[in-house]
């Protein structure tokens, strides 16, 4: 039995455990819920805008393989995967493999200093209201499809990856 005395520091290290747990939860991008679980489907169609103002539709991606990163300015794993994720895109623009970057954030200004800070060649895409986000049920950042190029999601993976050497990158 806990004495009195003990019931404080007992409450308060229990209370520290529960705290550090949910932090690297948050830092590793995990959540309870499962995000968009229908690998095979296809990608539900957008027409958003990026932080420069461009119009970027699902359709205007017929043909190309994506990797379709849901991300936000204020997620360090997010922010940390970027350089990987602009590497492949820059090598894959040749071969019809695109990167896309679907931003959390609901202004465009944040993500305008990020980018400063960390120069992407890949559209950052403001998903305003989270519809699409919402549509694929993601549920945590970083979350990330692959897509093929017939539009078929091929893989939903949760959390930052090494992206130059993700070996499913290949079979896109």
């Amino acid at each position: 039995m806990v004495g009195a005395a003990e019931a404080p520091d007992a409450a308060r290290r229990g209370f520290v455990a529960g705290a550090s747990a949910l932090g690297l939860a948050w830092l590793a991008g995990c959540a309870e819920r499962k995000p968009y679980s229908a690998v095979g489907g296809p990608l539900p169609s957008f027409r958003l805008t990026d932080i420069d103002g461009r119009e970027h539709a699902s359709a205007d991606y017929s043909g190309v393989a994506l990797v379709v990163n849901f991300w936000a300015t204020w997620c360090p794993p997010c922010r940390a995967e970027m350089p990987d994720l602009d590497r492949v895109h820059r090598r894959g623009e040749g071969r019809g493999l695109r990167v896309l970057g679907f931003c959390y954030d609901q202004d465009a200004n944040p993500v305008k200093e990020f980018r400063l800070r960390t120069p992407v060649s890949f559209p950052l895409i403001i998903d305003r209201d989270h519809a699409l986000a919402n549509a694929i049920g993601i549920a945590s950042y970083p979350t990330t499809l692959l897509v093929a190029r017939d539009g078929r999601v091929t893989e939903v993976l949760v959390g930052p990856r090494p992206w130059p050497d993700y070996a499913g990158i290949a079979a896109l």
